[in-house]
């Protein structure tokens, strides 16, 4: 049957030891809602536990737009979402659990594309969302 559709996010320190459980792709995006109306750019890991494949996946939210970052399965190395309209080549700070994480200007969508990759990413259980265009990090 496969692996139970699960998965755990992780962004502040309130939660940094067991993180906060998504039983559903509306759950994550509640959460990615919830954090589009906080003052600062939040950068969240979300995993499957029970993956031992797991991918590195990671959302930054920044008001009503975002990037993503995803590392592993058929994609090695590091990969940002690419938005080929910001010539910028700049890097904005996201902040999780009180680090600061840089993530690429360019990499920044508005957030309903953020929000429907990151849909698809749960859905796939882990697979790299399609809706959006990537970028490697060179």
């Amino acid at each position: 049957m496969g692996y139970m559709t699960f998965a755990t996010a992780y962004y502040s320190r309130a939660h940094a030891r067991t993180g906060v459980p998504l039983a559903s792709a509306e759950e994550l995006d509640a959460l990615l809602l919830h954090l589009s109306t906080q003052t600062r750019r939040i950068f969240v890991q979300v995993y499957f536990e029970d993956d031992p494949d797991m991918p590195e996946f990671a959302i930054g939210i920044d008001g009503d737009h975002g990037a993503l970052y995803y590392s592993g399965r058929n994609h090695i190395g590091v990969w940002y979402t690419h938005n080929p309209a910001i010539t910028s080549i700049g890097l904005t700070d996201y902040e999780n659990s009180d680090t600061a994480i840089e993530m690429p200007d360019n990499a920044r969508l508005p957030l309903t594309q953020i929000r429907a990759a990151a849909a698809e990413f749960f859905h796939s259980h882990g697979d790299r969302p399609t809706s959006v265009a990537w970028r490697e990090q060179a």
